[in-house]
Parts: C-alpha cells; structure tokens; sequence
C-alpha cells in the first residue's frame, strides 16, 4: 500500500491519502462545464489542453489535512451542486464532493505535492468524461482504456463498496454531523 502527499501551492496546508493500490480509486479526466468554470474562479492552470481536469476519485476515509485545516474553503457552482474545496491561502484547488453521505472525493493534480511518481502510485487516467461538450474531438492517445460508460460503471461499484463499509468517514471536508467544515460560498 501506498501514499500520496498532498500540498496546496504555498505549502500551508498538508495531507496525505493513505492505504492506495491500484485498484483502490478511479482517475480519470473530466469535461465538463462545472470543473472548467471552478478552474477558471480560482485561475488555475490546472485544465489540460481541450479543457479537462485530471482527477483522482478515493472515498474520503483515505484522505486526511495534516496541516493547514483552517485554509481550507468552499463554493459551489450551483445550489445543489458539488463542494469545490481549494486553499484561502494561495487559491490551490483542491478538488471536490458531493455531500458527507456520499464517499467519494474527487482530488484535483494542483494539490497533489510535485516530487511523487503519481502514475506509479495511482496509476495512468483510465477514460474520460463529458466528452460531449468539446468542440473537437480528443485524440486517440488521450482516450484512456475505459469508455465513459465503464468510468461510470466502475465509479458506482466503487461508491457502493465503499458506502457499505463505511468509508464515507472520517471524512476532512464534513464535521461529526455532516455539516461542511467551511460553509460554501455560491459563485454565480
């Protein structure tokens, strides 16, 4: 099993995701609107050529802030969308989830520290996502082995395992109740 560091750009705030094998979380890459907006709120650099956002989906319960809990805030795009967590302290994208009941976590490469072998430890991107937004079509070398439909088949198996066996907590981003550690800002 292995670890990955985790660490906004200004090093404030501090994690790691622990307990990885290759089979453990899904990465792929994600096309959709509400990623390249977040991207473009925080002015990251953190979409790919044609707009996407490499992510790493784990169930929260590997994940933890060692340092730096404080920075750690929230928006969302919509009134029922996602939690888009990123740092107060120099705007690093974190990544996002949905609610506390649901164990997933999406982890965003901006807030994955620079000196891992990240494709050694979590593995390459499997697929793609809302790919039918794009204005032109993805070029054959950035396809990924899994069509979308798998990415989804595989993320909902995942999701299920890990709701059964309690992965949904501890969870860094919810409190003991469910309540979100920052309360999210709306971003119009």
């Amino acid at each position: 099993m292995k670890e990955l560091l985790l660490q906004c750009g200004c090093g404030k705030v501090t994690g790691r995701v622990h307990g990885i094998n290759l089979r453990k979380g899904n990465r792929l890459v994600c096309y959709c609107q509400s990623c390249q907006k977040f991207a473009h709120h925080l002015n990251s650099d953190l979409l790919n050529a044609f707009g996407g956002s490499d992510i790493f989906q784990i169930a929260p319960a590997y994940v933890t802030i060692e340092q730096g809990i404080d920075q750690v805030k929230s928006l969302k795009l919509t009134d029922k969308g996602a939690y888009r967590w990123y740092t107060n302290c120099c705007n690093t994208p974190i990544g996002n989830t949905a609610s506390a009941k649901i164990p997933l976590v999406g982890l965003l490469p901006s807030f994955i520290a620079d000196d891992q072998d990240v494709n050694a430890i979590i593995g390459p991107i499997m697929g793609n996502v809302f790919e039918t937004g794009l204005e032109q079509p993805l070029p054959k070398a950035m396809a990924g082995k899994l069509s979308e439909k798998r990415i989804f088949f595989r993320m909902m198996r995942k999701l299920l395992i890990w709701k059964v066996l309690g992965k949904s907590k501890p969870n860094p981003f919810f409190d003991a109740t469910g309540r979100a550690i920052s309360k999210p800002v709306r971003v119009p």
